[in-house]
């Protein structure tokens, strides 16, 4: 059974302490998630970290106010004010430096990058000194002495000289938080997250000046509100939050697209879409020196002659032709790419002599049979020359490539050369397929 004062109260005094004690709930679980989000995006190193981390400060503050409200109703209710003075204090302490947090979050967010340090720094330090002079008894300061006085179930302290400037200056921030979210960039770019603020603020606004009124001596509600008010604000501001990110990750996202495109544009020729010879040599460099396979040299025979007789588009279609027959005729893990002009290389890891062979004769029936607009007759052929990859490097490997192609020119064109994969040097060549 319940103490006999307890059993006398009234079932809505228990009602409202039940619901400051719920809101606390509310408040702390919103802080751990704040909390853990900041920690993440700090760790992961994201842009937005410093509007994470402002608005769990915000959080930690706003739990401070809603849970020491809740004690101080509790402390009421059970007849105990022992400790009830440091819970008004902290309560009181909190409110401006909460108001102050969120503040600094629409500043943050309206910076773009701008210092704003030094406002931040002054901010806060009047914050905090406000707060720890709530601690100090005097009459000229905002408490006067340990004195507690009741109404019903609230309890006031002792006020002294400046209680009426501070309640002032949480009025003055209110009022700079109210112009930050009509004037922020969230109206434009954001203005569901821009309509949440208002809301959230518009409540904690209504139970500021409630709460106001009662320590003035007018009651309107049977308890304070800003506790109730505060938490409104919290899950606004949170919705708010979760908006403004999701929005900034899907600009990343496209940013990072974009970029993704423009590095892919940068390492593929415009005209064949292969990769280009910077991208191959890159990837070269990565392989070990150990690598399988080996280097096909592709050279177009008589391109110029195909360029000055037919024109450069048509050209320009001879290119192409043997690009998509690239495409078409190589295995998954090669690379081909167009080394520059009528010259390919391809990359074959893991390739036989004997793959080499046979894809060279379909590269060489596929693009000789190709029709091109405005030159029926017209049936190029292309010089190749084969090395495999040696523990020497792939720059030799290019260099017999490059030696065999030139053999195979010199032979009469329109047929594979293959360099011996014995010799590190150049010149030799060990098998010389003709068609």
């Amino acid at each position: 059974m319940p103490p006999s004062h307890l059993a006398r109260s009234d079932g809505i005094d228990w009602t409202i302490t039940w619901i400051k004690l719920a809101a606390s709930g509310v408040s702390l679980t919103l802080l751990v998630i704040v909390a853990a989000f900041a920690l993440s995006q700090y760790r992961n190193g994201d842009r937005q970290t410093a509007v994470a981390k402002c608005f769990a400060l915000a959080n930690l503050f706003v739990f401070v106010y809603v849970s020491a409200d809740a004690a101080v109703r509790l402390d009421a209710l059970l007849g105990s004010l022992d400790g009830t003075l440091d819970k008004i204090r902290l309560a009181l302490g909190a409110v401006p430096l909460a108001t102050i947090a969120y503040i600094h979050l629409f500043w943050v967010v309206a910076a773009r990058g701008r210092p704003i340090r030094g406002r931040i720094v002054a901010l806060y330090a009047v914050g905090c000194t406000t707060a720890l002079l709530l601690w100090v008894e005097h009459p000229a300061l905002f408490i006067a002495s340990d004195q507690l006085f009741r109404q019903d179930l609230s309890v006031f302290p002792d006020y002294a000289a400046l209680a009426p400037a501070y309640f002032g200056l949480i009025f003055i921030l209110a009022a700079v938080v109210i112009r930050l979210i009509i004037v922020s960039p969230l109206r434009r770019t954001d203005r569901n997250g821009w309509r949440l603020s208002m809301l959230g603020f518009a409540a904690l606004l209504l139970a500021g000046a409630h709460d106001s009124l009662r320590e003035l001596g007018v009651y309107l509600l049977p308890t304070s509100t800003l506790s109730l008010g505060f938490v409104l604000f919290q899950l606004s501001a949170f919705a708010f939050l979760a908006l403004h990110y999701a929005r900034t990750l899907r600009e990343g996202q496209q940013q990072r697209e974009a970029l993704r495109r423009m590095t892919q544009m940068l390492r593929r020729d415009p005209v064949t879409g292969l990769f280009n010879k910077t991208h191959l040599q890159e990837l070269l460099d990565a392989q070990p020196k150990s690598a399988a396979g080996g280097l096909l040299f592709i050279d177009l025979d008589n391109f110029k002659t195909i360029n000055d007789r037919y024109g450069h588009l048509c050209g320009d279609a001879v290119i192409n032709a043997l690009a998509t027959a690239l495409r078409d005729q190589l295995r998954s893990e090669d690379l081909p790419c167009r080394w520059g002009g009528d010259e390919f290389l391809v990359y074959l890891p893991g390739a036989s002599i004997d793959d080499v062979s046979k894809l060279a004769e379909r590269l060489r029936v596929t693009v000789s049979a190709t029709v091109f607009e405005g030159a029926p007759d017209l049936a190029p052929s292309m010089s190749m020359g084969y090395a495999p990859l040696r523990d020497d490097g792939w720059r030799r490997a290019l260099s017999r490539a490059d030696a065999a192609l030139y053999t195979s020119k010199r032979r009469g064109r329109d047929r594979l050369t293959i360099a011996s994969p014995e010799t590190r040097e150049q010149p030799a060549v060990a098998m010389d397929a003709a068609y």
